[in-house]
């Protein structure tokens, strides 16, 4: 069969005009392999601009709202609302417990010094364990100039600042229900000397890679508490020792989660481990398809410049199809063009079935039709992805 200039142009014009669409696929494929590696590993240093960026990602994976209002839950002990200091939010209730991801000291500061200063305003006792970045000397320091008369608080008992071998790890190691404990006996004896509860702060950084399970079960039950006491958490977590899973982790233990994105601080309500997950695993998958689609057109792209007959063309083309389709093992393909049939060796009519005709100039030459034998899950057209189509 002959391959006329002209259907080739069209054919080598269609190829080249995918140059956007493979720039865009090349993209997602470097950001895919790049996600699945930092679920295996904790990112330090340069991978710490990648990590801002998976965050970025994963807030999609969450109902968020720049200024967002926290509504009363009927499980939280008292539905009078506390002043947190904190601009990106103003009230919420006794038994919130937040997380929040931070770079440097400077961003321990601008969300923690207001916060205290909004609790010791409000009768209410206030602990901050302290970690590196920021130690307990200059925490005080960063909070005496908001607070002037800062002395007078430490002095009366309504506030500690502690660093974390003072609390967390007093006794040698970390003893997650002694710690429980401390915290349940703190909000008690705060309420017996006529505050109005207790508003404290934890800065994780000390944690070691081998305590991290017991951390994270720790911090399950500590939500689950917290939400039956008079109390406020804000537990800080650095992104410098926190991989994707951390950071899954973190999110399925707090109600709300505060990040730091193009220089101003944001809430996002969490919606879980569970639903975070699922995203994750559809946004890896969706990727998934968008590399198989990329390496056919590189395929169809390479059989044309190799050259050969058009036959030869075309049946490459469709051996190509079926690896680039979601179901694999089941797909069939056919090109009809005029009076020439090219198809996989598996072809079969059936219902199911995505087609494209094919014109040049103008002219319907033939069609390219897709079959799968048996039913699939109803997609965007039919058991058919829209990225299908456009391919």
């Amino acid at each position: 069969m002959y391959l006329s200039t002209e259907f080739y142009s069209s054919v080598k014009s269609y190829i080249t005009d995918q140059g956007k669409m493979k720039k865009q696929l090349k993209n997602e494929t470097s950001e895919f392999y790049q996600k699945n590696a930092e679920l295996e590993t904790i990112g330090t240093g340069s991978k710490q601009s990648t990590k801002i960026s998976w965050l970025s990602k994963a807030r999609q994976f969450l109902s968020s709202g720049e200024k967002t209002k926290i509504e009363h839950h009927e499980h939280r002990t008292n539905a009078k609302t506390r002043s947190l200091g904190i601009g990106v939010i103003d009230k919420v209730p006794w038994g919130t417990h937040f997380c929040q991801f931070y770079q440097n000291k400077k961003d321990l500061i601008d969300i923690l010094v207001p916060y205290f200063k909004a609790g010791l305003k409000n009768n209410e006792f206030c602990m901050w364990i302290t970690s590196e970045p920021l130690t307990a000397g200059e925490a005080k320091k960063a909070l005496q100039k908001k607070v002037k008369n800062l002395n007078n608080y430490i002095n009366n008992g309504q506030i500690e600042i502690l660093d974390y071998s003072e609390w967390y790890v007093k006794s040698g190691k970390f003893d997650p229900d002694r710690v429980l404990q401390l915290w349940v006996e703190k909000e008690d004896q705060a309420l017996k000397r006529g505050f109005d509860g207790l508003r404290t702060t934890g800065n994780t950084f000390w944690l070691d890679q081998k305590d991290w399970r017991d951390f994270t079960e720790y911090e399950a039950t500590i939500d689950n508490v917290i939400g039956k006491q008079r109390m406020l958490t804000i537990c800080s977590y650095s992104l410098n020792k926190c991989g994707a899973s951390e950071i899954l982790d973190v999110v399925s233990n707090h109600q709300y989660c505060l990040i730091k994105q193009n220089g101003k601080w944001r809430l996002t309500q969490s919606a879980g481990r569970e639903r975070v997950e699922e995203e994750l695993i559809k946004k890896n998958h969706d990727l998934g398809e968008r590399i198989k689609e990329l390496n056919c057109l590189y395929g169809i792209s390479h059989l044309i410049e190799k050259g050969g007959s058009l036959e030869q063309i075309l049946q490459g083309t469709i051996d190509l199809i079926p690896p680039a389709w979601q179901y694999i093992e089941i797909t069939s393909a056919r090109i009809i063009l005029k009076d020439k049939t090219f198809k996989t060796e598996n072809f079969k009519e059936t219902q199911w079935k995505l087609a494209q005709e094919i014109f040049v100039h103008g002219d319907r030459i033939g069609s390219l039709e897709i079959y799968y034998p048996e039913e699939r899950p109803e997609s965007d057209e039919g058991p058919f992805l829209k990225e299908e189509r456009s391919l």
